[in-house]
C-alpha cells in the first residue's frame, strides 16, 4: 500500500499560548503537512489525562497522532501502560483511561514514550508533544509484533518516515551493545519502509543514566555512520539526553527520515551545509557556478544573491553553529541544526536545532556551577543560529528545555523575561545532560515561509569526524 499525498494544511502555522508557563496546547505546522500539539501539565492533569488533552486537540483538527513523548517518572504504572513500556517494547498498545474533559478512555494507536530522569519523583509529570497528520493522509508504520511504531507519507515533493519510541529487543544486554543494536534495527525499519539510512535528518536518542556510557554510545554511532557511509554525506541533527524510558531499555530513539522527490535521478548524493550566513556548502567536491553559489545533486541550487530556486523537491542541509565549533571536534557525530525546505517561493522551511546547551566555541563546557550564564549562552547560541537562516525566537515552532534539576526550572521564565525573549512553545523534561557540568539543553523547531534574500558567503568545507 502506497501512503497517500497530502496538500498544505489550511490551518495557522504557529499558535502559541498566553503564557509559556502555562499548560495551554502549542499548535504548530512543521513542513510535510506535520502538526505538532505541545502542553506542559496542568494542575493536577495526570499522563494519560495530558496525552488525551493533546490527542483531542489534533482530532479537533481532523488530524491523528503519529508519534507522542510525555516527560514524566517512566516508572509509574500509568506511564507503563500508556507507552506500552510494560511489555519491553516502546511501541504502541496501552489506553488514555479517562480523558481530560471526563469522557472515555482512548487506545494508544501510536508509539509514545514516557521519559524521566532516573530520580523523577514517583508519579511526577511535566509535559508533553504530539506530531499528528490530517486523517486519511497516512500509513501507519508496524514493528515484528504488529504494533505501529511510526507512520510514512508523502507531499507532492517528499516522502517521510517518523519512527517513535524504539527500544532494542534485547533490554538485558550490555548498554553498548543494546546502542548497536537499535541502530542495526532503526537502518532495518527505515529500509522496510522503503527509506534508506542516507534519509535521515534527524534523531532524539534517550539514553538511561548517559553520564555512565556517552563515550561508549558515541563510539558505537560513529562506527555506525562509518560502515553507512554517513560522514561526508549528511549527518542527522540529534537530541542526546539522559532520560529512563517505561521498557527499562538502555536507551530509545525517535527519528525523522525525508527523501525529496526524484532523488534518483538528481546524481550522487553530497554533503550539504548551511553557514552561519546562510550559504551552502558541500563537503564531497561539490561545484561552485559563476555567481558563487553551489549546486548539489540537482536537489536545490543556489543563485548568485544566494536565494533558492525551485528544485525537484524538498531541500535538505545541515546548518553550522556561528557560536559554537562542530560537534565533530569532540567526537559527537552529529550537525548542529539541519534545514528542510519545501519548493518554491512560499514553501514552508523547517530549522531542527539539536539540542544546545552551554558549550565554549573549543568544545569546553562554559559557565561551570552557574545555572543563569548557562541558559543565557545557549540561548545566544541558538539565537545565531536562528539568525543565520533569516528566523527569530518568535518563529519557533515547539521546543523541550532540558533540566537535571526541577529546583531550576523555574530560572527559565526569569532569563527568558531578562533577555528579552518572547512567550515560546515550550515544554520542560527533568533529565541529564550529556555531560555533568552542563545545567540546561534546549532543542528547537522554527519554521517560517521560504525567503530568496539569505546570504551566500564562502566558507571552508566541514571537518569529517574522526570515529575512533
Amino acid at each position: 500500500m502506497s501512503p497517500a499525498t497530502i496538500q498544505q494544511s489550511p490551518f495557522p502555522e504557529n499558535q502559541h499560548s498566553h503564557g509559556d508557563g502555562s499548560a495551554s496546547i502549542h499548535f504548530a505546522l512543521l513542513g510535510g503537512g506535520l502538526m505538532s500539539f505541545c502542553a506542559n501539565v496542568a494542575h493536577g492533569e495526570t499522563a494519560s489525562a495530558l496525552l488525551a488533552r493533546l490527542a483531542g486537540a489534533a482530532r479537533a483538527r481532523g488530524a491523528h497522532a503519529i508519534q507522542g513523548t510525555v516527560f514524566c517518572d517512566p516508572t509509574d504504572a500509568e506511564a507503563k501502560k500508556i507507552s506500552g513500556g510494560g511489555s519491553g517494547s516502546g511501541g504502541a498498545g496501552g489506553d488514555l483511561g479517562a480523558g481530560a474533559d471526563g469522557g472515555g478512555g482512548d487506545v494508544v494507536d501510536f508509539p509514545v514514550a514516557c521519559l524521566g530522569r532516573h530520580d523523577t519523583p514517583r508519579g511526577h509529570v511535566l509535559g508533553a508533544r504530539i506530531t499528528a497528520l490530517p486523517a486519511g493522509t497516512f500509513e501507519r508504520v508496524k514493528d515484528e509484533r504488529g504494533a505501529n511504531c511510526g507512520a510514512r507519507w508523502e507531499t507532492d515533493s517528499a516522502r517521510y518516515l517518523l519512527l517513535g519510541a524504539l527500544v532494542p529487543r534485547d533490554t538485558g544486554a550490555a548498554r553498548d551493545e543494546q546502542a548497536a543494536a537499535l541502530w542495526r534495527s532503526l537502518k532495518a525499519r527505515i529500509e522496510n519502509a522503503g527509506f534508506t539510512i542516507g534519509d535521515l535528518v534527524r534523531t532524539w536518542f534517550y539514553n538511561d543514566h548517559i553520564l555512565d556510557w556517552y563515550a561508549e554510545f558515541n563510539r558505537v554511532r560513529n562506527a555506525f555512520f562509518t560502515e553507512n557511509n554517513i560522514f561526508g554525506t549528511l549527518v542527522p541533527a540529534s537530541t542526546g539526553i539522559g532520560a529512563s524510558n517505561a521498557a527499562g531499555a538502555a536507551l530509545t530513539v525517535d527519528a525523522l527520515a525525508i527523501a525529496p522527490k526524484m532523488a534518483a535521478a538528481a546524481g550522487a548524493a553530497q554533503a550539504r551545509v548551511l553557514s552561519a550566513g546562510g550559504g551552502t556548502q558541500d563537503s564531497g567536491g561539490g561545484t561552485q557556478d559563476s555567481g558563487g553559489g553551489t549546486q548539489d545533486s540537482g536537489l536545490r541550487t543556489q543563485d548568485a544573491e544566494g536565494g533558492m530556486r525551485d528544485g525537484f523537491g524538498v531541500s535538505i542541509a545541515a546548518v553550522t553553529s556561528p557560536l559554537q565549533c562542530p560537534a565533530y571536534d569532540y567526537k559527537s557525530a552529529f550537525s548542529r541544526a539541519v534545514e528542510c525546505a519545501e519548493p518554491g517561493a512560499g514553501g514552508l522551511r523547517l530549522l531542527t536545532i539539536s539540542g544546545t546547551a552551554s558549550i565554549a566555541p573549543g568544545g569546553l563546557t562554559a559557565h561551570v556551577g552557574d545555572v543563569d550564564a548557562q541558559i543565557d549562552l545557549t540561548l545566544r547560541v541558538v539565537a545565531a543560529i536562528l539568525e543565520s537562516r533569516g528566523m527569530s525566537w518568535r518563529d519557533t515552532a515547539r521546543a523541550i528545555l532540558y533540566f537535571p534539576k526541577i529546583e531550576w526550572m523555574p530560572r527559565w521564565h526569569a532569563r527568558r523575561v531578562a533577555l528579552g525573549l518572547p512567550e515560546l512553545p515550550a515544554v520542560f523534561a527533568h533529565t541529564d545532560i550529556c555531560r555533568d557540568d552542563l545545567l540546561f539543553e534546549i532543542e528547537l523547531d522554527a519554521t517560517t515561509r521560504l525567503r530568496r534574500e539569505i546570504p551566500n558567503p564562502k566558507i571552508p568545507n566541514p571537518k569529517i569526524p574522526n570515529p575512533k
